[in-house]
């Protein structure tokens, strides 16, 4: 229980404390307590392991979410850029056919204005970071055995060659119950 978000999120520390009921049972079948400790141990390891994939879930879901809507974000700045491209030619040539009047160059300085300052918005926002990975779970196998696997060509000419390498290494890995004269 390192982490306080977890354990605080999601792990209720009594039910981690095993009851009166269950100590007695585990002493009728002859459980050892240390057998016990290691039991709790770990049932509260795969607990905190649950939180913290539960809270990876929802921190990447967040993430996505924030994406989404900044690509949102960036697809209304350029749709607020083309309207105002188009907007500005139909006021400027409806300026031209029936105002003597300078409103054109103003509502054009306001909606640039507008522009920029939806840009700045857009792009000084924080960049979205994505959730750190979580460590993949030990597998036993792996855990078991000191060796690193060996890359295997699934076919071609080395693959002979491969499988003859692998069935000497588990030859001389197997261990014997016999005693030696």
């Amino acid at each position: 229980m390192t982490d306080p978000k977890i354990r605080d999120h999601f792990v209720d520390d009594d039910a981690l404390r095993p009851s009166h009921d269950m100590l007695e049972t585990a002493r009728e079948i002859r459980v050892s307590p240390e057998e016990q400790e290691e039991a709790v141990a770990r049932e509260a390891a795969l607990r905190q392991e649950q939180a913290a994939r539960a809270l990876h879930e929802q921190a990447v879901t967040a993430y996505e979410a924030l994406v989404l809507k900044r690509g949102r974000e960036r697809r209304a700045l350029i749709l607020h850029g083309m309207i105002l491209v188009v907007g500005s030619a139909v006021m400027f040539a409806v300026h031209q056919a029936l105002s003597d009047h300078l409103w054109f160059p103003v509502v054009l300085w306001v909606w640039l204005f507008a522009l920029t300052t939806h840009l700045l918005w857009v792009v000084t926002r924080a960049k979205a970071t994505p959730p750190p990975a979580l460590p993949a779970p030990v597998d036993a196998l792996r855990a078991a055995s000191l060796r690193p696997p060996l890359a295997r060509p699934l076919a071609g000419r080395f693959r002979e060659e491969a499988d003859e390498a692998t069935r000497a290494r588990a030859r001389t890995t197997v261990r014997t119950t016999r005693k030696r004269d």
